[in-house]
């Protein structure tokens, strides 16, 4: 099953709706002292869904296992495909006559199960699989897992933000054939960000589910697992390492560089010496029960291709995708920010399809679609996830240099755009910078001339704390500049890479700056002002006094 337990939060209208409700019961919770209810809960569940009222702000939170409901919430081993959560999401919506796909999610089980019957045994068992599950990336150790209700033998790795859990689920259900359950607990969607995840609906996306099963295809990669290897066939170094790498604590006592070195070792030792290659065929059994739970076609994408609604969908809106790039608290917050790629009217009676906005690199061309609504320029996101994209930054920027060895390909391609876009104002911005400092005498606003190009530099900055002065903007360099000086006599004189040409009528003298050669960088006098660029500023000499 590639969807399990949710959490959703709904607003407008649903708690009126589930309280009359004649299928729920619900207790309440009052505040110490007063007749006032403080939020109401289900004292039974409702084939595996609890429901969590709280009538001061209109809200209901929503959590349970959609194969449980499907199953009438009996058990969750059997296989749950993604037509299997469209129709049963349709099934809730009709029971309380309102749109449960606009749930907004704040917390999602992802994984498979995975039946091993019919390879070499007792290797490919969740009962020798799962003691072999060292750590994961090296960062934490697998723990026994204390979460599972009734039987059960599992393990689980608590990051920050999701678990990645390992058990066997046939042992749960006292099947005849174990079952390994490889999940992705994540209990904060900023994780799924880069995915487009964050309401219900989205989880009916095959483009969303397909890149969801690759974020469960990487954790499944990083699990470090040590099986076993022709041991007579190693060297005395890497027996060493073998013999190490079944302690969780040799990896945490590494730095990340060294942890990097060693996991790739441990891989390549894996590959060459394996007898009968464990982890390797747990990745590949991952994505084809991935692939098989989700290549169905979904009910809500029929509807987005028709403007006729059907009898499965009459009663049930289709919301867009939305930007997830922050925790939204109302569903109104939502709505305000949708992409707009499917809206259906709440009558049901027209669906309007607008085409999705693409949006693409400004330095490359490339498209931006999987990135953040804010990207401007190609990132590791879309390098990940699209390998002719990497193909291609691979061609123009060649191979990338790193400090850190242990850095991937694609994060080190994705400086490429982003240094092409930012590098030149940066660099621009900081001889500005360095020039107004040696400006002693006269202001920068005097001295400075930019040319169209330069200027466009500078608009980088526009609304950032590093935004120039308009004033200095407006000091643009034309090809008829000219400055007057009363003082000028009518004469042409020659002074450290300055000409000045005293025009003919004597009213005032035009200003023609010199290419300066590095001498006159190199030996820098108190009373001239420091030129880091020969196209940017224009130079002044300040005559001594009295000559």
């Amino acid at each position: 099953m590639p969807i399990c337990n949710t959490t959703l939060e709904y607003r407008g209208g649903l708690a009126k709706r589930l309280l009359d409700s004649r299928h729920l019961r619900f207790n309440e919770v009052r505040e110490r002292g007063s007749s006032t209810v403080k939020r109401f809960y289900t004292n039974m569940k409702f084939r595996d869904f609890s429901f969590v009222v709280h009538p001061q702000e209109d809200k209901v939170i929503l959590k349970g296992s959609w194969p449980k409901f499907h199953n009438e919430g009996q058990h969750n081993y059997t296989r749950y495909t993604t037509g299997d959560l469209s129709l049963d999401i349709i099934t809730l919506s009709e029971l309380f006559d309102y749109d449960f796909s606009t749930g907004l999610l704040h917390s999602l089980e992802a994984g498979v199960n995975l039946d091993f019957t019919g390879f070499l045994q007792p290797y490919f068992t969740p009962s020798y699989l799962i003691p072999h599950f060292i750590c994961f990336q090296g960062r934490k150790p697998f723990v026994p897992m204390n979460s599972i209700k009734g039987i059960g033998n599992g393990v689980e790795c608590a990051m920050s933000n999701y678990r990645i859990k390992g058990y066997d689920k046939g042992l749960q259900y006292r099947l005849l054939n174990p079952l390994l359950r490889l999940e992705y607990d994540c209990n904060l969607m900023k994780e799924l960000q880069p995915l487009g995840i964050r309401v219900l609906s989205d989880l009916t996306d095959l483009h969303k589910m397909s890149l969801l099963g690759q974020r469960v295809q990487e954790l499944v990669e990083d699990i470090i697992i040590v099986e076993p290897l022709a041991t007579d066939k190693l060297s005395s170094s890497q027996l060493k390492l073998y013999q190490k790498a079944e302690r969780p604590s040799f990896w945490m006592g590494l730095s990340s560089r060294n942890r990097h070195y060693y996991r790739e070792r441990l891989r390549e030792m894996t590959e060459a010496y394996s007898q009968y290659q464990l982890h390797e065929t747990l990745c590949q059994q991952t994505r084809k029960e991935w692939e098989t739970l989700t290549k169905n076609c979904n009910i809500f994408a029929g509807v987005h291709e028709s403007s006729t609604p059907t009898s499965k969908t009459e009663n049930c809106n289709i919301f867009s995708p939305v930007n997830c790039g922050k925790r939204y608290k109302v569903l109104d917050e939502v709505a305000a920010v949708s992409f707009g790629v499917v809206v259906q009217q709440s009558n049901h009676e027209q669906v309007e399809e607008v085409s999705q906005s693409e949006r693409y690199c400004q330095v490359t061309g490339l498209p931006l679609h999987p990135q953040q609504p804010k990207s401007k320029v190609v990132g590791i996101t879309t390098l990940k996830h699209d390998a002719n994209t990497l193909s291609l930054l691979r061609q123009r920027y060649g191979n990338k240099q790193c400090k850190r060895a242990y850095h991937s390909e694609a994060y080190r391609l994705a400086h490429g755009p982003r240094n092409e876009k930012s590098n030149p104002p940066n660099n621009f911005m900081r001889r500005i910078k360095r020039a107004e400092a040696d400006c002693n005498l006269f202001g920068l606003e005097e001295t400075l001339r930019l040319t169209a190009e330069q200027q466009a530099l500078l608009n980088y900055f526009d609304g950032t704390e590093k935004a120039v002065r308009p004033t200095l903007k407006k000091c643009i360099k034309e090809d008829k500049d000219t400055i007057r000086d009363s003082f000028a006599d009518s004469e042409t004189s020659q002074h450290r890479g300055v000409e000045k040409t005293i025009s003919a009528t004597g009213g005032g003298s035009v200003v023609r700056p010199q290419p300066l050669t590095k001498g006159h960088l190199q030996k820098k006098r108190p009373n001239t002002v420091n030129i880091l660029d020969n196209n940017v500023l224009e130079l002044f000499p300040i005559e001594p006094y009295g000559s």
